[in-house]
């Protein structure tokens, strides 16, 4: 199934260093690198055209083309509380002066931005973070029935609601979303799933962990406004068996409806271009979990095996409670 693999090319669209160093090096340094002042690691990688909008505010952010990497700093703020307020002064800005289309509408949610220690430097609205190019960290939750065997039978996967900015219509998964500042992995799916599908955390009674996933995406133009921007990810997956009385109501907004697809019907839709591409993701680390997809019946088993868990180039680090 080679399509499998090009899938996987599509998704992880940032080189790797073990395609050519020369060409991996060549286009990182194209990109501006983001870091904190007095943070030695960088942070995310940030388009030219971005970090120049961001040098309109010296006062806080410092843009050095000399240097090899050339280099977008933060230099406002001391601490957590300080740069958050600078970097949301920052892109309240850009909204006003609607700068990028990305900053439609503030999601008034906020993501966390770990340093190499896994100390909290700053959190950032939604909807900005792929500006700065930085780890974005998630939740997935797959629901499942099984056969008469006890194998895999059905996925419930939601259908993306056509008011939704980014892959209207797509498929996803039963429950996912954004970890913020102040939540842990678990806490983030327990809101995702009431939020998104009308589900308890006693609903969740069975669901277990199953490790993480990473991937470093370029923003496509079927997500949305400025395309190109670079979505470095951490997602935390989980599984669960779905009982009998297993009932995800949509939200009507961000989600249309429900659906229970075969194994077969969601690699066609993989196929088809119809799932969003994270989730793809998540259902071939789930369909090698459960031996849908294994060795014998897949060429490129042990490459798309690999290509499940990407080393980035960013601090990363297990998300543990952080107060906002």
């Amino acid at each position: 199934m080679r399509s499998l693999v090009l899938t996987y090319v599509f998704l992880c669209s940032f080189p790797r260093p073990e395609t050519g160093i020369e060409g991996y090096q060549e286009k990182v340094n194209s990109y501006y690198h983001f870091r904190v002042d007095s943070v030695s690691a960088a942070l995310g990688y940030v388009l030219p055209y971005v970090a120049k909008e961001f040098k309109k505010f010296p006062k806080w952010w410092k843009l050095d083309d000399e240097t090899t990497p050339k280099t977008l700093t933060l230099v406002g703020g001391h601490d957590e509380t300080s740069r958050s307020r600078v970097v949301g002064e920052t892109i309240s800005a850009m909204l006003e002066k609607k700068t990028f289309g990305i900053l439609g509408k503030l999601k008034e949610e906020l993501k966390p931005i770990y340093g190499p220690g896994g100390e909290l430097l700053f959190s950032i609205d939604r909807a900005a973070f792929p500006l700065l190019g930085i780890v974005a960290y998630g939740v997935h939750m797959i629901a499942y029935t099984r056969d008469a065997k006890g194998d895999v039978d059905k996925l419930w996967v939601s259908k993306r609601g056509n008011d939704v900015r980014g892959y209207k219509g797509f498929f996803d998964n039963t429950v996912s979303g954004g970890i913020p500042t102040g939540e842990t992995p678990r806490e983030a799916l327990i809101r995702e799933a009431d939020e998104e599908a009308k589900l308890s955390k006693r609903d969740l009674a069975n669901v277990k962990s199953c490790g993480t996933l990473s991937y470093f995406h370029i923003r496509k133009p079927e997500q949305g406004p400025d395309p190109g921007l670079l979505h470095p990810g951490v997602q935390y997956i989980y599984e669960m068996v779905a009982p009998e009385n297993f009932n995800p109501i949509p939200d009507g907004k961000e989600v249309e409806s429900f659906h229970q697809l075969g194994c077969k019907e969601i690699l066609e839709q993989i196929v088809g271009g119809k799932v969003k591409p994270f989730f793809t993701l998540v259902v071939i680390d789930f369909l090698l979990r459960h031996g849908v997809i294994d060795e014998e019946k897949e060429r490129d088993f042990v490459e798309i095996s690999m290509r499940l868990h990407r080393s980035l180039e960013f601090p990363v680090c297990n998300v543990l409670k952080n107060e906002a």
